[in-house]
């Protein structure tokens, strides 16, 4: 299917799967009106695509494996196992609180700002699909500077990047959509790319993505 077709197709079979969840603008808000949960459909959108049919294909198909960093209650996910043919044992999920941890998954619980526990296995693909990334760097900043504002979200940004390639297989992505302007995205690819000079990082629209050969 060409993106858009397939974004809708998404749609359909998420609504069929979480029926009066979502509203039209493909969130859920939480109980206390406190958070937004995003619906599957939203990370298939044309203008961030998280997620691509050719990435479903390829968990699918090829058994890849996935970690979805600050999962929520993993709507995504769990799509792709109740409906797109994509196994439990392929996903592992982790997020700051377990509140919302769905069964049957491997789940870890950590905040993804600090040290990260031992995982225990490597990935194909690591997304992060609930995650405001560098509001916490902004708001934890002791200084009415902008500029040094954005070298702490420069920094932060580095920081889950160098945690997620440690653990990233040969011909694997990250893939992230969140906060991420040129102010910052272009210092965090000279270092990443200087860092590791097999890693190549990307934009498109929203979506910043890292692949890995």
């Amino acid at each position: 299917m060409i993106p858009k077709e397939y974004h809708t197709f998404i749609k359909a079979v998420q609504d069929e799967e979480f029926p009066d969840t979502f509203d039209y603008l493909e969130f859920s808000k939480k109980d206390d009106g406190t958070y937004y949960f995003f619906a599957p459909s939203h990370h298939f959108k044309l203008s961030k695509p998280l997620m691509t049919e050719n990435i479903v294909t390829d968990l699918k198909d090829n058994k890849k494996r996935l970690l979805s960093v600050g999962c929520g209650p993993a709507y995504l996910e769990r799509l792709f196992v109740s409906r797109l043919g994509v196994k439990p044992a392929q996903i592992t999920l982790a997020d700051i609180s377990d509140e919302y941890a769905p069964d049957g998954f491997e789940f870890y619980k950590f905040d993804m700002y600090q040290d990260w526990p031992n995982l225990g296995r490597t990935f194909d693909y690591v997304i992060f699909p609930e995650s405001i990334f560098l509001d916490k760097f902004s708001y934890e900043i002791n200084t009415n500077s902008f500029i040094t504002r954005y070298l702490d979200q420069e920094d932060g940004l580095c920081r889950l990047l160098y945690r997620s390639l440690n653990i990233l297989n040969p011909l694997g992505q990250i893939r992230l959509t969140s906060g991420v302007t040129n102010t910052v995205r272009d210092p965090v690819k000279e270092r990443i790319e200087t860092e590791f000079p097999n890693v190549k990082m990307h934009s498109l629209g929203e979506l910043t993505y890292i692949t890995k050969r």
